[in-house]
Formats: structure tokens, C-alpha cells, sequence
């Protein structure tokens, strides 16, 4: 699982020189499903520590910490990218 969660976060590295982006992070597939994410407006990094790993986000200029485990997918530049039983999805919306 941790494989799968560093593949994820080095994924959405890959994507991360566009500036001023919008991240839409989708905590459950209901939330994906009924649009209802939380909008943040930059990624700035991740953290990786003790097999855990958290992207950190910008939202109106302050960092927000988010564990990789608590993510069930995000919308980055219309691509969606998202852990579904230990699987990485990637998909252009």
C-alpha cells in the first residue's frame, strides 16, 4: 500500500509546475459523485515519514496537511487521480 501511495504522490509531482492550479480533493467516491470536494489552490509538497505519507496544499495562504489514506481521489487540471482497492487510476476528465 505504501508503494502504491509514494506512486501516487510522485504522480502528481509530475503535474505540479503548472502554477496557480486548483485541486479539487475528494475524500469518498460519494463526494466524488455528488461534487461535493474541497477546493484547494496550490500543492506544495508531500511528506513522507514512517510509511505514512501527506500532501500539503495552499489554501488562502496557509498549508493544509492531508494524509494520502484519507484521500479517495483529486481532481488535478482534469486529470483525476485516486487510490480504488490499492489500484492508482489515472483518468483525463
Amino acid at each position: 500500500m505504501n508503494n502504491v501511495k509514494l506512486i501516487l504522490v510522485m504522480s502528481f509531482l509530475l503535474v505540479t509546475f503548472i502554477t496557480n492550479a486548483q485541486i479539487t480533493v475528494y475524500r469518498t467516491y460519494e463526494d466524488f459523485q455528488n461534487k461535493r470536494g474541497e477546493e484547494y489552490d496550490d500543492y506544495w509538497g508531500y511528506i513522507h515519514s514512517m510509511g505514512s505519507v501527506k500532501l500539503i496544499f495552499k489554501k488562502d495562504k496557509k498549508k493544509i496537511n492531508i494524509h494520502c489514506s484519507d484521500i479517495w481521489g483529486f481532481i488535478y487540471k482534469d486529470v483525476f487521480l485516486g487510490l480504488i482497492k490499492n489500484i492508482i487510476s489515472l483518468q483525463e476528465l
